[in-house]
C-alpha cells in the first residue's frame, strides 16, 4: 500500500515552484548586487546556488502528504482535502438537497447520534464505520443546502448520491407547499446540468428520499406529493446519469425507516 500519492508530486512541485517565484526574484536582486562587487565566476555560482536551492525547496515542499487509513477518522468530520489523502478508496456518499430537508437530521439520528442537532453551513465528510463484518467505512459528504456551490462540490467528490426531498421546509406542518416543490425542482434541474457537463464519471447510484413521511402521510396533499415524486423517479430513470436509480419514502423519527435507509447505505457500491 503506497504511503503517499506520488503521481500527484509533479503537479504539487510545480505549484510550489510557482509559489517560490518570489525567492527567485530576491535571488536575482542578490545576483545583480553581487555582480558589482565580484567576478563573473562568483556571480554565476551564486545564481546557480539560488536556482538549485529554490528548486530543491519546491520539490521537497511538493511531497504529497502521507496517506492515512480511513479507520483513523471514524466518528470524525474531516475536510474534503483530507478525504483525498486516504490510503484506500471508500464509498463517498453525497447527501444532497435543499436546506431543512432533513439531511443533517438523518446523519445525526442514524449515524452520529452523539452529535448535537445543527444545520450544516460548511463542507464536511463524516467518517462512519458501518455495522458489517468486517466493519466497512464510508464518508458521508454534506454541505450547506442554501448554497448551490457547496452542494455541487459534494456531488463532485461523491460516487453515490442520496437526494432528500420533502413537502414543506418545516418539521411541524403537514401542508403541501407548491413553492417548496418548485425549489426541489430547481435543485434537480441544476443537478442534472452539473452531472451532464461537469461531473467526471457516472454516479454509481442515486437514491431519492421523500422525507418527513410522519407529517405528509395523512395530509390532504399526499396524493399530489406522491404523484410529483413518482414523476421525478421516472424522469431520472431515463436520464442515464447514474448506473442505478432507487427511492424510498422516509421519516427520520421512524426507526424502521432509518434501518431501511441504513440497509441501502450498506448495500451501496
Amino acid at each position: 500500500m503506497p504511503s503517499r500519492k506520488w503521481k500527484n508530486w509533479p503537479a504539487r512541485a510545480y505549484d510550489s515552484l510557482n509559489q517560490a517565484g518570489g525567492l527567485l526574484g530576491i535571488g536575482g536582486i542578490v545576483i545583480a548586487v553581487a555582480g558589482v562587487a565580484f567576478t563573473a565566476p562568483v556571480v554565476i555560482g551564486i545564481g546557480a546556488a539560488t536556482v538549485v536551492g529554490t528548486t530543491g525547496y519546491a520539490l521537497i515542499k511538493g511531497f504529497p502528504p502521507k496517506l492515512k487509513e480511513p479507520r483513523e477518522f471514524v466518528g470524525q468530520k474531516i475536510t474534503f482535502t483530507e478525504l483525498t489523502n486516504l490510503s484506500e478508496e471508500i464509498i463517498k456518499m453525497g447527501i444532497f438537497g435543499a436546506s431543512k430537508s432533513g439531511k443533517s437530521t438523518f446523519q445525526e439520528h442514524a449515524i452520529i447520534s452523539n452529535t448535537p442537532n445543527s444545520v450544516t453551513h460548511d463542507l464536511s465528510a463524516a467518517m462512519v464505520a458501518l455495522q458489517t463484518n468486517p466493519p466497512r467505512i464510508i464518508a458521508l459528504l454534506d454541505g450547506d443546502g442554501k448554497k448551490f456551490s457547496q452542494q455541487f462540490n459534494v456531488v463532485k467528490h461523491a460516487n453515490v448520491l442520496f437526494i432528500f426531498l420533502d413537502h414543506n421546509s418545516t418539521n411541524t406542518s403537514d401542508q403541501l407547499i407548491n413553492e417548496r416543490l418548485q425549489e426541489h425542482d430547481e435543485y434537480l434541474n441544476q443537478l442534472e446540468g452539473y452531472l451532464k457537463e461537469e461531473k467526471d464519471g457516472i454516479i454509481s447510484q442515486i437514491h431519492f428520499i421523500l422525507n418527513k413521511k410522519d407529517l405528509w402521510q395523512n395530509s390532504q396533499g399526499k396524493q399530489t406529493l406522491l404523484k410529483w415524486f413518482t414523476e421525478i423517479i421516472e424522469k431520472w430513470k431515463n436520464k442515464n446519469l447514474a448506473k442505478k436509480i432507487t427511492y424510498c419514502e422516509h421519516s427520520n423519527i421512524y426507526a424502521n425507516d432509518i434501518n431501511n435507509l441504513m440497509s441501502i447505505i450498506i448495500a451501496s457500491k
